[in-house]
């Protein structure tokens, strides 16, 4: 769930989650550029400026340090994929580790909640291995994001916020970003759609977009077989910035975790006053998740549930589109029920919760909030 605050003078977005009984909230930025607007992740506490150089720092020897994914459901699932390094370098390198195994353990857990249903076309056992090479350009994306947000952290201490027209991180500073992909989408290369998921990982190319609210970004690994290492395919620029969202939120779990089981398990140990925690100065005036979030996002479910069985229902089991002189038009913007009225039940349907595919014998049409918002 999602609304706009205001807290000393600044706008904000928050968002309640709600996974598997628990709600809580996270806090964003909210920036215009190009008429775009995005919401970038904002923490509510920041670490010394010395942890986060310590966390792009390069270790003196290499740390071997186990994580116990060996036994895990997930790591069994994406073992022709994904395996930690050896040892790690730093503790971007061990970063880079915790935030692939979240992103791949939580695509691991919607799978096994959807009881396959979104994504069942996947196959395992075609997974080619994530390389050592990838890896390095994550911990060095990695690095990046330790360095914004100690410079965050600074400005916050001066209560000085980022300008709220200002570009995304992710197009600021010219570099070629790297992005681990945080939920299931649906690529179109023009002459076939590209499917990425949890754990796959992209590389914004410098070469322009035809469209201001897309980028190309180069594909360097993904588990799927139809989006291949090498592709160059189109993203919204919303998505990629959803993509560092999460990277950052988890990039900050990891640096706490890293506080916490310092000394242990063969991780250096860190100097006393590296090991604080200090909350933002706007932290205090933020609200707390919202309280109803789970009955709200089980009522919105129940009535998206409802209103599609009504709508198939009422074209029928073996509705057809009208026979008439003219063609039959989608038009962008439609809704589920002026599809269906138009062209008949789908063959089958693809559904990602707020997305969802309707498949005819040929042409896809895909809605976005129960709209259309692509046909192909």
């Amino acid at each position: 769930m999602q609304r706009p605050i205001t807290v000393r003078g600044h706008a904000f977005v928050e968002r309640t989650y709600y996974v598997h009984g628990a709600a809580y909230p996270r806090f964003y930025r909210a920036s215009v550029y190009r008429g775009i607007t995005y919401n970038v992740y904002t923490p509510v506490r920041f670490y010394s400026p010395r942890f986060y150089a310590w966390g792009y720092s390069p270790w003196g020897a290499p740390v071997y340090y186990n994580f116990g994914f060996a036994g895990s459901p997930w790591a069994g699932f994406y073992a022709g994929y994904f395996s930690p390094y050896p040892s790690y370098a730093g503790p971007n390198y061990w970063l880079t580790d915790y935030l692939l195994a979240n992103s791949l353990q939580e695509g691991y857990q919607e799978r096994m909640d959807a009881a396959g249903a979104a994504q069942g076309g996947y196959d395992p056992s075609g997974q080619v291995a994530l390389s050592p090479q990838v890896k390095d350009l994550i911990a060095g994306e990695v690095q990046r994001q330790l360095a914004q947000e100690s410079v965050d952290s600074q400005n916050a201490a001066q209560n000085v916020m980022p300008a709220s027209n200002g570009a995304p991180p992710i197009l600021a500073d010219n570099n070629p970003h790297v992005f681990v992909v945080s939920s299931s989408l649906i690529a179109n290369t023009g002459s076939q759609e590209c499917a990425l998921t949890h754990g796959d990982v992209l590389q914004l190319n410098p070469s322009p977009s035809a469209d201001p609210s897309f980028a190309n970004v180069q594909v360097l690994a993904s588990k799927g077989q139809d989006c291949q290492p090498g592709n160059l395919i189109p993203v919204q620029l919303a998505d990629l910035q959803e993509m560092q969202n999460h990277m950052r939120e988890t990039v900050d779990q990891g640096l706490g975790e890293l506080q916490t089981r310092q000394g242990q398990g063969g991780l250096p140990t860190i100097e006393v006053a590296m090991r604080s925690q200090t909350a933002a100065p706007y932290a205090a005036d933020l609200p707390p998740a919202e309280p109803n979030a789970a009955n709200e996002l089980r009522q919105q479910a129940q009535e998206a549930d409802r209103q599609e069985q009504d709508v198939l229902g009422q074209a029928g089991p073996i509705a057809a589109p009208p026979t008439s002189a003219g063609p039959v038009t989608i038009e962008m913007g439609q809704s589920i029920a002026d599809v269906v009225a138009r062209m008949g039940n789908p063959v089958r349907i693809a559904d990602l919760g707020q997305k969802k595919t309707y498949y005819y014998k040929d042409m896809k049409v895909i809605f976005v909030d129960g709209k259309v918002s692509d046909v192909q």
